[in-house]
């Protein structure tokens, strides 16, 4: 959808070398260390989840009813925003060219 950032999927790997959590893309690049705590497990799951949760914010922003929900859409466009550091309408549109 965009290259802003590492395409998902995502997944989280233990690295028992040195005790922490390691995600990795697709492509086998590193996307973070998360070290170990008490929510490690969540927070991995949280971040291995970025890419897919991303891309079904902007669907749902898509085709929300503006008129209907206006402050659900805000606060959808609001997050998407916050998420990705891009315009709502540029994702919908890079979004409409990847169909």
């Amino acid at each position: 959808m965009t290259d802003k950032w590492t395409a998902g999927p995502w997944k989280a790997e233990i690295d028992n070398r040195i005790k922490h959590r390691q995600f990795v893309s697709s492509e086998e690049r590193t996307i973070c260390y998360v070290f170990t705590d008490d929510k490690t497990d969540a927070n991995a799951c949280l971040i291995a989840a970025a890419p897919d949760m991303i891309e079904a914010l902007i669907r749902c922003y898509k085709i929300f009813d503006k008129s209907i929900l206006p402050n659900d859409v805000e606060m959808l466009k609001s997050v998407i925003e916050k998420a990705t550091g891009q315009n709502v309408a540029d994702l919908v549109a890079d979004l409409m060219e990847d169909k």
